[in-house]
């Protein structure tokens, strides 16, 4: 798990990015990504904090399954705040919605998982492959027949062979 404390704020610099509508947009942006396909198979979660950073900027974490290229990833927040800016509230500057820049990065390595968040993934690694990209598929197939291994070696050793 890799998670990205971002530094956000509006490409127009002459528009602040905590005034009341443009926050509303940018919440409803964040609940609209959040529950796209693509976000839940990447693991994808965008999160305003709610204290503003200062009147121009505001931090939004973003936590992903995989290594991302973070400012990168904010362009499906631009493209869905777009979507949800129905008044067109909102306008481009030089092409661009938002500034963003990386306060910090961090790689989260588990060393413990519940029994019920590991079934989770035992299914999602044997049933779940038609949703992978290819490495993950690869990855999946490896370290399912290590635990196919290791379940051969538990029924072996409970039956007394």
């Amino acid at each position: 798990m890799f998670e990205y404390k971002l530094s956000v704020s509006m490409a127009d610099s002459s528009i602040s990015i905590n005034d009341i509508t443009i926050k509303k947009l940018l919440i409803e942006a964040i609940q609209k990504v959040n529950c796209t396909r693509n976000s839940r198979l990447k693991g994808r979660i965008f999160k305003l904090t709610p204290e503003p950073i200062d009147d121009k900027h505001v931090e939004i974490t973003l936590t992903s399954n995989a290594e991302v290229i973070p400012t990168r990833a904010l362009s499906s927040l631009a493209r869905a705040i777009l979507e949800v800016d129905t008044d067109n509230t909102l306008t481009s500057y030089r092409g661009c919605i938002f500034n963003s820049s990386v306060i910090t990065y961090q790689e989260n390595i588990l060393s413990n998982i519940s029994d019920v968040e590991m079934m989770q993934e035992l299914q999602s690694m044997v049933f779940g492959q038609l949703n992978m990209n290819n490495r993950d598929k690869q990855l999946s197939r490896e370290y399912t027949q290590k635990i196919r291994i290791l379940v051969i070696e538990y029924i072996n050793a409970k039956s007394g062979h």
